[in-house]
């Protein structure tokens, strides 16, 4: 069985933490999670577009375009082949209480919902918001990780 089509196991983040970056993926690349995450998933695409797969769907995720998985939400998901590339922010999250209502997606499947920003000041805040989480999760300052939450927050409230 290829590594993308073994099931990655649960795993659960405490409340108000979160697992960010930015990367850019070729055609290859492909991740399957059949029973989700123990956690939120949220992936915008910057650049190039992605295929994701849910209840039977199959949506394009296209620049200023996010998607927006719930724990335990089944995750497949990789690059659109015919255009070979994917540039995406992402973030793993636990949201803090007063976030549920910003959760609240226009679904495309059971636990998985879809945005699409319209292209301009919204969806360019909501990417760099991302970003800016990426860059603070890895910083080792006190706080960063608050920071990092407090910049998962502004994208979710652009969205």
């Amino acid at each position: 069985m290829p590594s993308w089509q073994r099931p990655t196991p649960h795993r659960t983040l405490a409340s108000g933490t979160i697992i960010a970056d930015v990367f850019k993926r070729d055609a290859g690349y492909k991740n399957w999670r059949p029973r989700g995450s123990g956690d939120w998933l949220l992936i915008f695409t910057v650049r190039g577009e992605g295929r994701i797969r849910s209840g039977g769907s199959e949506q394009r995720l296209k620049p200023d375009e996010a998607v927006l998985f719930s724990p335990g939400a089944e995750q497949d998901y990789s690059t659109a082949p015919d255009v070979g590339i994917w540039e995406l922010a992402w973030a793993h999250f636990q949201p803090r209480a007063h976030w549920r209502a910003w959760l609240a997606w226009p679904e495309m499947a059971e636990g998985v919902g879809l945005l699409r920003l319209n292209p301009g000041e919204v969806a360019r805040r909501m990417e760099a918001s991302l970003k800016r989480a990426a860059g603070l999760v890895r910083r080792p300052l006190a706080g960063s990780g608050d920071l990092a939450m407090n910049a998962l927050e502004e994208a979710l409230l652009w969205a």
